[in-house]
């Protein structure tokens, strides 16, 4: 009897659970492998004590893009044994959205000076810029994405 009844809870889970799922999108379309958004960062203002950075994205797929987060994180490198070898660095610093146009993005990000020297080995002219948010289709989500790409800080 008590399998009978786990048998049925099981099966009326899983029923629940496919039921759910829109089977439209099981897998990633074919344009969405391997996105890439080319992020341009450019400094547009340095003092003393800080950097203003501007990051430049398009979408160039045909899937309306949503950014949830731009973002920009210091890197920690260092050569140990002739090899070139980064670490995770915990520091993420948020972008302010500037301008939005046609699938064109613009987002402008202040960059501390002193974040260079939190943790040993920080590069001083190199960053991590990654872009997340959602590819959709009217109203339906169709991938979800974090790309990272390292950028020199250009002056």
């Amino acid at each position: 009897m008590e399998k009978k009844i786990f048998f049925i809870i099981a099966l009326l889970i899983s029923f629940i659970l496919v039921s759910g799922c829109d089977s439209q999108y099981r897998t990633i379309p074919e344009d969405l492998k391997n996105v890439t958004f080319n992020q341009q960062l450019s400094v547009i203002y340095e003092d003393q004590d800080k950097y203003i950075v501007e990051i430049k994205f398009e979408n160039k797929t045909n899937y309306d893009f949503s950014p949830t987060v731009v973002s920009v994180r210091p890197q920690i490198r260092y050569v140990k044994d002739g090899v070139d070898y980064g670490e995770p660095n915990p520091i993420n610093l948020l972008g302010e959205q500037v301008d939005y146009g046609p699938r064109k993005y613009k987002y402008k990000i202040e960059i501390p000076k002193k974040i260079f020297d939190v943790y040993d080995h920080m590069s001083k002219d190199r960053v991590t810029v990654t872009v997340e948010g959602m590819f959709t289709k009217g109203n339906k989500i169709i991938f979800g994405v974090s790309y990272g790409e390292d950028l020199e800080l250009i002056k």
